[in-house]
């Protein structure tokens, strides 16, 4: 007996799996007959590896991750460090300005953070 649902579940499906037939001395034969065929035509024969290629364009990105995520770990804990050690300087600094005049400044500060940002974005795909 079923109970109604307000949660659709998927149907069974059944696994649909056709084999294809692969013969490597087939395979083998026709390199070689395609070699010769090349050969006799009188065109160059080059074996281009793009794997090679592949492996070079794909490891710097990887390396500059790395290296960003290294520099945000660095950078949080100077940040936490410098917030233990100044920490007392700082909220009594704080305290002794006007409540005004800290929105004025968050707001500067936020609206430079935000241009610089959006120019970043702007100027990179300028590039490309």
């Amino acid at each position: 007996m079923k109970f109604p649902s307000l949660i659709r579940l998927p149907k069974y499906s059944r696994f649909d799996f056709q084999p294809r037939y692969y013969n490597p001395e087939a395979e083998k034969r026709q390199e070689r007959l395609d070699k010769i065929k090349l050969e006799l035509s009188g065109q160059p024969t080059r074996n281009i590896s793009f794997s090679n290629y592949a492996y070079r364009r794909h490891k710097k990105p990887a390396l500059a991750a790395n290296y960003r995520l290294l520099f945000i770990i660095v950078l949080l804990t100077l940040v936490c460090f410098g917030y233990l050690y100044y920490g007392d300087i700082i909220h009594q600094y704080i305290e002794t300005l006007s409540s005004q005049s800290i929105k004025y400044a968050l707001i500067i500060v936020l609206t430079v953070a935000y241009l610089i940002y959006k120019g970043r974005k702007y100027f990179k795909n300028k590039r490309s």
